[in-house]
């Protein structure tokens, strides 16, 4: 320990040190990006006074194209101005969060479905960035195939991790609107923006080759719905900067696109801001097909 203290001192010795740790990559496995759980669905999401008013929960069950069996949840009611297919971060469980989540959609008057990730809730398997994106096509074309929700009536919207899978989908299938809560631009930068900065002064910590492909600046460019983009203007995990740099890639319109960074939200907790709630009124009173204007 003596002799490494001497070594830092000189400052040569240290100035050589630090451009040899910068040279040699720390990867960072994909494995980091989640944080599963399994877990027996709680009975308070069973309770139908925790449910939003008017509306009913089922449990749903769908299979990934490997046979791989995952859970969601659904809240529906009569007569929905829309379908809502939410896919949210790291640390989303349906049966937690979700609950939490459908009470504020719920004021919008939208039918909610919700997804557990690989290896979250009741869901089986092991997450990854690319059995993720596979999941979510296969939700989708169980929600359509099966009727439970037309195409030109389903927005899709995606929480941080999730809006990766969000914009994926919307670039894969036909929907009728995506909404992106504090979105990520790419990988590469959310790793920057997550590394302290004494760690990149010795070390280049990347994520693998996989994640390293995951854009959503190129999937908006790629994509021409009604879009939401949210940001938290205190948000420290995914600064509100990356929600603008979206909104300005993006091929929608002007017209058709929305923007709003809400004041005094952080990451987590948009959702009870009130602004959260008039941001969504607002776009799902742009005139794309398939919406219904809301009851006086």
């Amino acid at each position: 320990m003596t002799h490494v203290r001497r070594l830092l001192s000189r400052p040569l010795a240290f100035l050589l040190l630090w451009v040899c740790a910068a040279c040699v990559p720390v990867p960072l496995p994909q494995s980091s990006f989640f944080r599963p759980g399994a877990g027996v669905l709680p009975d308070s999401v069973r309770d139908p006074a925790r449910w939003p008013p008017g509306y009913q929960m089922e449990e749903r069950v769908f299979r990934a194209a490997d046979g791989t069996r995952l859970h969601g949840l659904a809240f529906r009611r009569r007569e929905p101005r829309a379908a809502v297919l939410f896919f949210g971060g790291n640390a989303f469980h349906s049966g937690t969060t979700g609950l939490r989540r459908a009470r504020t959609l719920g004021a919008a008057g939208v039918d909610i479905f919700f997804i557990d990730y690989r290896g979250y809730g009741q869901s089986e398997g092991k997450p990854t960035i690319d059995a993720l994106k596979a999941d979510a096509d296969a939700v989708y074309d169980s929600l359509v195939g099966s009727g439970a929700v037309r195409p030109e009536r389903l927005i899709v919207h995606g929480h941080s991790l999730g809006s990766f899978v969000a914009a994926h989908l919307a670039t894969m299938r036909t929907i009728a609107g995506l909404v992106m809560e504090a979105p990520i631009t790419d990988v590469d930068e959310h790793v920057a923006a997550r590394t302290p900065w004494f760690a990149k002064l010795l070390l280049d910590v990347r994520a693998d080759s996989m994640a390293r492909k995951e854009s959503n600046l190129e999937r908006v460019r790629r994509v021409d719905v009604p879009l939401l983009v949210l940001g938290g203007a205190d948000d420290r995990v995914t600064p509100p900067g990356m929600a603008r740099r979206i909104f300005e890639a993006a091929a929608t319109p002007e017209i058709r696109k929305r923007l709003h960074i809400l004041g005094g939200s952080g990451h987590n907790d948009m959702t009870a801001n009130p602004a959260f709630a008039t941001a969504y009124e607002q776009f799902l009173a742009l005139p794309f097909p398939g919406t219904r204007t809301a009851e006086p």
